[in-house]
């Protein structure tokens, strides 16, 4: 679901899936309505075992959700992390 501002520039995009083992995945991004680059992104995990995690990426690079396994995408985004500096 995408969000936009009165201007009709885009500033907000929902995304939602679930794989064939019950995770859900959610991811959260937000844009600069003056340049319409992304910002930041949420991405939040729910296991079929409950285990939830969220990781919150400001002003790096942004992942693609589709199609991609929540433990991929966790190892990604933790990657990423330690590559820009957001972890430790």
């Amino acid at each position: 679901m995408k969000s936009y501002d009165n201007n009709g520039k885009l500033v907000s995009e929902i995304n939602h899936f679930r794989t064939n083992d019950g995770t859900s995945v959610t991811t959260n991004t937000q844009y600069n309505t003056y340049n319409g680059r992304p910002t930041n992104q949420n991405v939040t995990v729910r296991e079929s075992s409950g285990k939830v995690s969220t990781t919150t990426t400001i002003g790096g690079k942004l992942l693609p959700w589709r199609g991609i396994e929540p433990s991929a995408l966790n190892l990604a985004i933790r990657s990423e992390q330690e590559a820009t500096g957001l972890l430790g």
